[in-house]
This record gives structure tokens, sequence and C-alpha cells, in this order.
């Protein structure tokens, strides 16, 4: 059951402001400024590619793929490409690692929402619903495992400019993972 609709909707904004208030705290330790920049551009990102998806009216709007994509772009592949450059930057990677881990972040999130959509897909959620304006669902849903599979694809590629190692293998799996999860 979803936290907002277990506890309510003003216990779920709290909590969210909590954690990310805990997030900027820990982000000003580092005296590294990019990774305060990283998270404030985190949190940009994320809010509007929310408040895209809340201005949208399912009945009455036709969303494009493109517009689609742009929506999970910013909100999970935001997080999911902060996450993972994070960790880079805050390991020491040099520029080209720092970058390919933002980059597999992100086709990661890419991936992770696709299948989440995919099996949220009964749920009338207003961004897929929008999506059925202009498409059958049969066509939705193939388009839909088919980025996925793609982006998870893509993601693994971008461990390709790391040594071979037990650790890009479980990244490998977790991107496999992602498109083949049940829940």
């Amino acid at each position: 059951m979803p936290f907002h609709v277990k506890y309510g909707y003003n216990a779920s904004l709290l909590s969210a402001d909590f954690v990310f208030a805990m997030i900027l705290a820990i982000a000003a330790r580092y005296d590294d400024r990019r990774i305060a920049e990283e998270v404030s551009n985190a949190a940009l990102r994320m809010s509007e590619g929310e408040y895209s998806e809340l201005t949208i009216d399912p009945q009455i709007y036709k969303l494009t793929w493109d517009e689609y994509l742009r929506i999970i772009g910013e909100k999970t592949a935001a997080l999911f490409e902060t996450s993972a450059k994070l960790g880079a930057l805050i390991a020491g990677g040099e520029d080209k690692e720092v970058d390919a881990f933002a980059e597999y972040g992100r086709d990661l999130g890419m991936a992770y929402q696709l299948k989440d959509d995919l099996l949220d897909w009964r749920s009338q959620d207003k961004i897929t619903v929008g999506l059925l304006k202009t498409h059958s669902e049969s066509e939705v849903v193939g388009k839909m495992t088919a980025l996925a599979q793609n982006y998870a694809e893509e993601a693994k590629r971008q461990l390709m400019v790391f040594p071979r190692s037990e650790a890009a293998i479980l990244l490998e799996d977790l991107a496999d993972f992602t498109i083949q999860r049940k829940f």
C-alpha cells in the first residue's frame, strides 16, 4: 500500500520534506560543491516532472510518447541518475566514470519506471491513461516493454567503461532485474 494512502497526504508531504532536509544536511558536509549541486538539480528536475504529471488531465489531454518519456526522465530517472552520480563523485571517480555512472543511473531509472508503469497498468494512472488517448492498449504495452528493455541494455553498456568485476556484474544483474521483476 502506498505511503500516502496508508498515512495520508499531509504525512506523506511532511515525510518527504524531512527526508529532503536530511539529504541537504548530508550534502552540506562535503567539500566538493558538486555534491550539493547535484542534489539541488535533482530536486528541481523531479519537482518539474511531478508538476508536469499533476497538470495532465488524462480525460482531455492526449499525451505523446516524447512527453511521457520526458516526464519519467524528470522524475524517476533523475533520482536514479543523481544517486549513481553521487556515488561516483563521493568515491572520487574520474570524469568519464562519473559520467558513465550518471548515464547508467538515468537509463536504469527509465527502465525501472517503464516497468513500474506496466506493472501498475490497470491502476488507471494519469500518465498511462493519457497515452491511451492516442494509442491502443497493446501498442502502449508493446512499446513500453521494448523501451524498458532498450534502456536496461543501454544501462549495461554504460558499465563497459569499468573493468570487468563482481561489482559490474551485480550492476548488470540489477538492470536485468529491473525489467524482469514481477512486483
